[in-house]
C-alpha cells in the first residue's frame, strides 16, 4: 500500500476501501508531504571535541521518509562523518542517534552544537545504534 500511495500526486486524494465489523467502507484520505518540523539545521561539527568531522541533522519525519528509516523517530543523528576525521576516528557512523554530551540531553542540534562548543577534558558521550545504546568516554 505504501507504494501504491506513494505514486500517486501531494495535494491529491486517495480513496480507500476497508473492512470494519464485517461491512465494506470507503474513505478519502488527503496526501500530504512528511513534515519537515523540526527544521533539519544540518551542521557540520567542528572544534576540540569527539564530533568534529560529523554532520548532524535533527531527525524530522521528511528526512526519515528520505533515508528509508521509522518516521516516529526524533532526535539528532549522526548524517555524514569526514574521511579521517575525529569522528570517524572514534567509529562513529551515519544513523547513530546522538542522545547526551556529558550527562545531558540532545534533543536538537543546537544543543549539541552548544554543548560540543564547551572545551571539555572530559568526554561521556551516549549515542543509540541499531537499536542498541552505548557509552563512551573519552579523556580525564
Amino acid at each position: 500500500m505504501r507504494f501504491r500511495l506513494a505514486t500517486l500526486p501531494i495535494g491529491g486524494d486517495a480513496r480507500l476501501t476497508v473492512l470494519r465489523a464485517g461491512a465494506e467502507k470507503t474513505l478519502t484520505v488527503r496526501l500530504v508531504a512528511p513534515p519537515e518540523t523540526p527544521p533539519r539545521d544540518k551542521t557540520e561539527i567542528s572544534g576540540r571535541n569527539p564530533f568534529n568531522g560529523a554532520t548532524l541533522v535533527n531527525l524530522n519525519p521528511a528526512l526519515a521518509e528520505e533515508i528509508g528509516i521509522n518516521s516516529g523517530l526524533s532526535g539528532v543523528m549522526v548524517f555524514g562523518i569526514k574521511r579521517g576525521s575525529v569522528a570517524n576516528r572514534l567509529g562513529l557512523q551515519p544513523g547513530d542517534m546522538l542522545l547526551k554530551v556529558n550527562e545531558r540531553p540532545v534533543p536538537s542540534v543546537a544543543e549539541a552544537r552548544k554543548l560540543l562548543g564547551v572545551e571539555s577534558p572530559r568526554w561521556a558521550i551516549t549515542i543509540k545504534r541499531n537499536g542498541e545504546v552505548m557509552s563512551l568516554v573519552l579523556g580525564g
